[in-house]
């Protein structure tokens, strides 16, 4: 065989093994969520576990964070179960990620984001945000995160109009307030809309707790909005399931 015939069965050798290699590696399904005593106020350091539906064995645990979330990563497609104190909810994994929110004063577990909540030590209910452009909410729609500092904040906008927003800073502070101001930590969910133009409009937004909020927005950059002194960037669809 001669050396330009040995080269090419050589590099035909090479492209048939390396294409495994490179090839993309798929990520595997999580399971995640909010857990709350209601739909606005989380459930901090709470242990949440996940078992197999078909014979109970435990799996997983995790324990919610300051804003009530957990997650299990590498879940293989299946049934499975998601336990936390007294509320037990199905859930069913198939090839993607999946959310699944824990409201514990509810009797069977499920967060239901559109009843009115009450607000700690007052009264109140949340209030209608007004109107909004539908086509303007679904092109607005997107989970937006925000890195001012030692400030972290994440912002999923809905496109069916419900919002969660939550906040995390490596400083401490004594006020407790909606993740919009200067806490250590904060958060809230309720419902938003919103009205202009892509370019810029209004983003109204009212709170599960009562109470609400009106912004000015703009578009700063592909994909990034700014409203309230803070630019967020969207990172992606909302993850609303």
């Amino acid at each position: 065989m001669n050396r330009s015939r040995t080269i090419v069965v050589i590099l035909a050798v090479l492209c048939l093994t390396a294409g495994p290699a490179v090839a993309k590696k798929r990520k595997s399904p999580s399971i995640s969520g909010f857990v709350g005593t209601d739909p606005s106020t989380p459930a901090v350091q709470v242990q949440v576990v996940l078992r197999d539906k078909a014979t109970g064995k435990p799996l997983a645990t995790d324990t919610t964070n300051l804003f009530g979330h957990y997650k299990f990563k590498n879940v293989a497609p299946g049934e499975y179960i998601v336990a936390c104190g007294k509320v037990e909810r199905p859930v069913v994994v198939v090839d993607k990620k999946v959310r699944l929110d824990i409201d514990l004063g509810a009797t069977d577990g499920v967060m239901d984001y559109s009843k009115n909540a009450t607000a700690d030590g007052g009264g109140g209910t949340a209030a209608d945000p007004g109107s909004g452009d539908p086509a303007l909410m679904r092109q607005l729609a997107g989970d937006y995160y925000s890195y001012q500092g030692s400030t972290e904040r994440k912002l999923t906008l809905c496109p069916d109009g419900r919002f969660f927003l939550n906040r995390e800073s490596s400083y401490s502070h004594s006020g407790q307030d909606m993740a919009w101001g200067a806490a250590s930590q904060g958060g809230g969910s309720g419902r938003w809309s919103a009205q202009g133009q892509p370019a810029a409009g209004t983003l109204s937004f009212t709170y599960a707790g009562g109470g609400g909020d009106r912004f000015q927005y703009r578009m700063v950059d592909r994909g990034c909005i700014e409203f309230n002194g803070t630019t967020y960037c969207s990172r992606g669809p909302a993850d609303c399931h």
